[in-house]
């Protein structure tokens, strides 16, 4: 880190050591975190936004080439010199804060270099003007410009003849030097951003920690700063100390009392003896017990073994497919207990272990307990993870003796990421068998993309694999076109697109017509988005979406092969004879005007050079490199070029950064492969397998989870998996590759009628043996059969399940049978994989339906508002089930717990949707044939099979939730939305919102609060109305964790609110409680809508949150059906809420739904819906209904036994409200009726008012469902709570406390994987 000679005497001898170990008494011993600036100074700056803006600023620097020249640097130092400064001095008034102006980036540059030599600028500023002259705090963009603009309008003013600008041109004459010092100050600095390039110093949980280690560096200087030894600062520590000194007035200030000790800190250029980061180390461990270097915070810089830099855009973010990929930096440091000297014979058989949580379950990092110290702490590993790792496992083990080999495990500990980042210095120390175990992590920053291409089946023209099952859809018509095919997967496995190569056109049948060859200009290559949809096993279609193309086009004279890409460019290749990389020359060429170009370079270039082997002989490095080129983009920024992507066309791997275009990364490395196979006539990169290559299991040591970084790297550690990939890339890629259980394609599937090597061994041994009419004993016979047909047996997976035993699940079994008679499957998600293309293509057909019907019909408004609900429903359920079939085809034999929940509740809302849909169509007489035709083609019969089916497909190994009594998950760790579940924090709320308070710092490595804005008619706010502010939120989907929040001040909003489906993650924030923001609306059934588009709030949007509104429907109680809150929203949340309404407040349509602390007003059904809903701790208020009418609280809408729904009351309070009150005698309560044949729902450990019925619950009609029903109670209390009058159907059940759990937060909506990280209170078991 620090470079420049300095031969400086180190004074700090052992004795003084000692010295300072004696001060440092047990006793006296700080922690780190408790350093405050009473221990230490005041720092009158605001070190981590200066910080960040300081490593933006010296990456600008970087980037500009221009400054860097001999002239440009002269001049801007003049103009330093002799306008600057002087302009400044004269704006400066001394005691008071600096002016705000900033001057021209040239200068700036000057300025900043200047200002770190604290002590040369205050006698350069003493002498010059009397006074030191400061630098104001700017932090932000807006007060950045502002302070630019009024330094140009003075500039002008007092300079007319000096231009703003630095305007000298870099190839003309130096002019002359006025200020060599400074010169050689500012060229001193020029590599500055090298040490500060690191992604994550833009990050705030870092910088925080580094301003918390700086003031401890600085307490220590106070504390021992009088010894004649000189202080050396980590990585983090210099970033402050530097971003301090360039504020000189506030670093004068500041360190004024230990401004001579200061200058003992080594300083930035100098050469750093052994002994000085010795003694330093040893006084910060012996002043706060943990060691001095951290993850991001080390002395020694050593090069790091991955290309991980700051990238401003991913520009990949338009693939829907592609999931970014983040990076941490990991140490692990270990010091032994003191108490273990007296074991101190027995250490040598004992031993740490590193392990990861998840993706490298193969990892074994083993350190002996020997190589550690009683005295300090010792770097045991150091690594970088991707966050999907999820965290370490330390263990305590011991070897076996002479006699045994292998180890024993004695203890764990295990640290996770998050935890980490939520700790203090994000640094955490933990004991195990008296080995103290210490982890710091860096954030996780996003980090290059790595995807490669494995072998796939042969397609048609359609996109469709050549196979049988394929031609049965297809009623037997050939399939048209032969395409090779790659899947393109990720670092972790997940299928982001499908690569498509033209190599034949025709027909392909059976023993019939063959493909015939095409010309080379129509032997396209096409890059579809997206995940193979799967038919049946693993035959399916590709994804439709085309987003990328590269066509053959006739090359130009001295070029063998030219490409044209839809992207705009065009490729030229000269590859030679050989398929060696070194006979490749390439040239990129765009159509479209750009601010910048490509150059290929051929072998692994620049920041993926392996600068150990640069002294390998040239013919290492041709071996080296075959294969590998260099994707280098030149910009105006950077105009001697950026390396943004490393290709392997050989093994089809590619590497790159965030602001690199996959697309154009793989149809350059697919038609460089292409074009050297054809060219040379061999097949370089196997582009002719057309095999289905099974992945190796996931998680055992998944490509490029884990780098170890060169300290860490042994003898022992020499695995390839542990390295950069492109430094061992055939053994790394050579992994994913198990042919033992590679499925070979039949003739009719593409295949060359060529039979496996092996088979045909043994067959033509068998005929030999005939043919010499030797005698084969039938035992060898069968021998050799086994053999020959045991691969083929083994690649099809085994299932205990088979159709009868799926199909007694649903309650259209013969449907079922017939559904699956016809297919050959192997295991449950063959079997999910038919009865979802079924379904899906029947949702399709229904929404085509009332597509063409909307548009053919015109209807009155009642039928207008039934077919636009139903449009609205069948589109979800399109989109519902093609994310199920996506999942399930991307899966091999089973989904874990979670995911199998996930698509489960999707299956259920599909389902509730269609019955929604067909009610809909009721009103709708000349809309009866869509309904009709749907019922005659198996539509809701085929939902209810999927249905059946996802019951199995998690995995058997899954544990089942625990069996919690009372298990409360919200303890007192930080989450950013605690914020807005706050209660009593609303002015805190107002200052995020009205950006007095920065949002970014709400994050905790799990959620990040995005965006904090205000509704308000008043004008305060950003947004009038709340649509407004809905309409401006950024559209989110998929698992993303950034939460958008809108605080709605007190008062009344007469809106109607729709949130779809696109706006996840957003947050509604309502006023005081004693003076509530209220959502009103009175549209009602007898106005002419729907029960569906009655509500007020309608809401859509995946993990919505509301907290502290209340949503009305002031239709009144003769007006039928008027809805407060249509709710069908996955995990959603309503804490602290009203709900005021009659007949059917709040409609709990669809998905998993949690409501706590809230009030629900109604007479009619007014819980009502087909969600799996909890509502807890809640008060349920039963108002007056019309004469003649009885209260009904709740109308649960399940239609099939197999969906997840239900709704459970917990803890809850049922109370008549006021008005009923006064009319006592008059009406009952009921707890609810069989809305549906299946309605399920229960009440736990609530209190029942005295005006609840004797018989509990109510008929709806007749007899219907009320031996399928399952109406519930549990210890309940309160005058209503006697069950001995209940009804005697058959649906109720006086539930035992086994069967009550599986209506608990934990159980019934797996509450336990999401509420804990929003911040909402809640108990996921059964109160004791």
């Amino acid at each position: 880190m620090f470079q420049a000679k300095n031969n400086s005497a180190i004074c700090l001898n052992q004795s003084t050591l000692n010295d300072v170990s004696s001060e440092l008494s047990p006793s006296i011993i700080r922690c780190l975190s408790d350093i405050s600036e009473m221990d230490t100074v005041h720092l009158s700056v605001d070190l981590v936004s200066a910080a960040r803006r300081i490593v933006g600023f010296l990456r600008s620097v970087n980037e500009c080439q221009w400054l860097h020249q001999r002239p440009t640097i002269i001049e801007a130092i003049r103009r330093y010199d002799e306008v600057w400064m002087p302009l400044i001095s004269n704006l400066t008034v001394v005691g008071s804060t600096p002016p705000l102006v900033l001057p021209p980036f040239d200068v700036e540059w000057v300025w900043f270099c200047h200002t770190l030599n604290p002590v040369g600028y205050k006698k350069y500023c003493e002498s010059r003007f009397s006074k030191l002259i400061g630098k104001p705090s700017i932090f932000n963009e807006e007060n950045e410009e502002y302070a630019l603009m009024r330094c140009k309008e003075i500039w002008v003013q007092r300079y007319p003849a000096e231009p703003f600008e630095n305007e000298v041109e870099s190839d003309s004459q130096d002019p002359p030097l006025l200020n060599e010092d400074l010169f050689n100050e500012v060229q001193k600095h020029k590599l500055l951003y090298s040490k500060f390039s690191q992604p994550y110093l833009y990050e705030l949980v870092y910088l925080i920690a580094a301003r918390q280690r700086y003031k401890g560096f600085l307490y220590m200087i106070q504390r021992f700063g009088d010894g004649c030894f000189r202080f050396v600062p980590a990585l983090d520590i210099l970033l402050m100390l530097l971003t301090h000194q360039s504020y000189p007035t506030a670093y004068a200030d500041d360190l004024k009392d230990m401004w001579e000790n200061m200058g003992k800190v080594v300083g930035l250029w100098e050469t750093v003896q052994e002994k000085e980061v010795e003694e330093t180390n040893k006084i910060w461990e012996r002043t706060f017990d943990e060691p001095y270097e951290k993850a991001g915070g080390e002395i020694a810089m050593a090069k790091r073994p991955i290309y991980w830099e700051i990238s401003d855009v991913d520009v990949n973010t338009k693939y829907k497919s592609m999931i970014p990929r983040f990076l941490l930096e990991v140490c692990i440091f270990v010091r032994l207990n003191a108490r273990m000297k007296a074991t101190n014979g027995d250490m040598k058989h004992n031993f740490l272990r590193l392990r990861m949580v998840r993706c490298h379950r193969e990892l074994k990092l083993d350190k002996s307990i020997p190589d550690f110290s009683y005295d300090s702490w010792r770097k045991a590993w150091h690594l970088y993870c991707e966050f999907g790792t999820r965290g370490l496992i330390i263990e305590f083990r011991g070897r076996g003796g002479h006699c045994f080999k292998g180890s024993k495990l004695v203890n764990s500990m295990s640290f996770s990421w998050n935890d980490l980042l939520r700790a203090p210095s994000i640094t955490l120390t933990r004991e195990i068998d008296q080995v103290r175990v210490l982890a710091s992590v860096t954030p996780p920053v996003q980090g290059p993309y790595l995807l490669k291409c494995v072998p796939d089946r042969v397609t048609d023209d359609s996109g469709a694999m050549i196979s049988d099952v394929i031609l049965k859809l297809n009623n037997y018509r050939p399939q048209k076109g032969r395409w090779l095919s790659r899947t393109v997967l990720d670092h972790a496995g997940r299928e982001c697109f499908v690569v498509r190569i033209r190599v034949g056109e025709g027909f392909w049948r059976r023993g019939a017509e063959t493909p015939s060859a095409i010309n080379r200009e129509d032997r396209i290559i096409e890059i579809r988005e997206g995940s193979w949809s799967y038919v049946a096993g693993s035959i399916g279609r590709a994804p439709e979406k085309v987003v990328g193309t590269a066509t053959p086009k006739e090359s130009p004279d001295q070029w063998q092969a030219a490409w044209q890409f839809s992207t705009g460019d065009e490729l030229l290749i000269n590859c030679g004879s050989s398929t060696s990389s070194s006979s490749l020359s390439f040239s990129m060429k765009s159509r479209e005007s750009s601010d910048s170009f490509v150059m290929l370079l051929r072998g692994r270039k620049m920041q993926y050079q392996d600068k150990e082997t640069e002294s390998k002989v040239a013919e290492d490095e041709k071996e080296d490199d075959d294969g590998f080129v260099t994707l280098v983009r030149f910009t105006e920024e950077n105009p001697t070029g950026r390396a943004t992507a490393l290709l392997n066309w050989r093994l089809l791997v590619v590497e790159l950064s965030p602001e690199e275009d996959a697309i154009l990364v793989l149809l350059l490395c697919i038609s460089i492969l292409r074009t050297v196979s054809e060219m040379t006539k061999e097949d370089a990169g196997r582009l002719l397998v057309r095999q289905r290559l099974k992945e190796a299991k996931l998680g055992t040591r998944d490509w490029g989870s884990i780098v170890l970084h060169p300290s860490s790297l042994s003898s022992s550690n020499t695995s390839p998996y542990l390295q950069p990939w492109y430094w061992n890339a055939s053994q790394v890629m050579a992994q994913h590759e198990d042919t033992g259980n590679t499925r070979k394609p039949a003739p009719v599937e593409g295949g060359d009628m060529l039979c496996n090597i092996e088979a045909c061994f043994i067959i033509n041994l068998l005929i030999i043996f005939m043919a010499m009419e030797m005698k084969v004993s039938a035992l060898c016979i069968i021998f050799l059969l086994t053999i020959l047909f045991s691969e083929s047996v083994s690649s099809f997976p085994s299932s205990s399940l088979n159709t009868d035993s799926i199909c007694k699940h649903t309650p259209h079994q013969d449907f079922c049978k017939y559904l699956f008679s016809s297919n050959k499957l192997f295991n449950t998600l063959d079997y999910g994989r038919v009865s979802i293309h079924h379904s899906l293509l029947n949702a399709r057909t229904f929404l085509d339906s009332i597509n063409q019907h909307f548009l053919a019909h015109p209807s009155n408004s009642t039928s207008k508002h039934a077919l636009e609900d139903c449009r609205f429903l069948a589109d979800q359920n399109v989109d519902f089930l093609s994310q199920i079939s996506d999942r399930i085809n991307s899966s091999t034999d089973s989904l874990d717990s979670v995911e199998a929940d996930d698509l489960h509740a999707l299956l259920s809302a599909a389902l509730t949707n269609v019955e929604t849909c067909l009610e809909a169509l009721e009103s709708t007489p000349s809309a009866s044939r869509i309904k009709d035709r749907f019922l005659q083609s198996n539509g809701t019969k085929s939902f209810s099979v999927s249905l059946a089916v996802s019951k199995h497909w998690v995995h058997s190994s899954t544990k089942p939730e625990r069996n919690h009594v009372f298990h409360k998950l919200i303890d007192d760790t930080y989450t950013p939305l605690s914020v807005f579940m706050s209660s009593n924090d609303k002015q805190t709320i107002y200052e995020y919102a009205t950006g007095k308070r920065d949002v970014k710092t709400l994050t905790n490595g799990k959620i990040t609060v995005k965006q904090v804005v205000m509704v308000s008619h008043n004008g305060d706010g950003q947004f009038k109305t709340i649509n407004d502010a809905i309409t401006a939120m950024p559209n989110v989907t998929g698992d993303s964790n950034e939460y958008y929040v809108i605080y709605i001040p007190t008062g009344v909003y007469e809106e109607y609110i729709s949130i779809p489906k696109y706006k996840q993650n957003l947050v509604l924030v309502g006023g005081l409680c004693t003076n509530p923001t209220i959502i009103s609306g009175n549209r009602s059934v007898g106005d002419g809508s729907t029960t569906f588009s009655s509500a007020t709030l309608a809401v859509f949007g995946k993990k919505f949150i509301a907290v502290d509104i209340t949503f009305r429907n002031t239709a009144g109680p003769s007006k039928y059906q008027a809805v407060a809150v249509l709710n069908g929203a996955d995990q959603s949340i309503f804490n602290r809420c009203t709900f005021e309404g009659y007949r059917n407040t709040l409609y709990v349509h669809s998905f998993r739904q949690f409501y706590v602390n809230c009030h629900i007003l109604g007479t009619v059904d007014f819980i009502f819906g087909n969600a799996a809903a909890v509502i807890q701790e809640s008060y349920i208020h039963a108002r007056l209904p019309l004469p003649r009418q009885d209260d009904v609280i709740t109308a649960q809408g399940r239609t099939d036994p197999s969906q997840n729904t239900g709704i459970s009351i917990i803890s809850s309070f049922i109370r008549a409200n006021d008005d009923l009150i006064s009319n006592m005698g008059l009406t009952k309560i009921y707890l609810g009726r069989p809305w549906k044949e299946y309605s399920r729902t229960v009440y736990v450990s609530s209190s029942l008012d005295g005006l609840v019925a004797d018989e509990g619950w109510k008929k709806r009609d007749g007899d219907f469902g009320l031996s399928t029903v399952y109406f519930g109670e549990y210890d309940n209390y309160g005058l209503g709570r006697d069950t001995g009058d209940r009804v005697d159907w058959p649906g109720f059940h006086n539930m035992t406390k086994t069967e009550a759990l599986n209506f608990t937060v934990a159980r019934f909506i797996r509450g336990n994987k999401w509420l804990p990280a929003t911040g909402v209170h809640y108990f996921g078991g059964l109160r004791d």
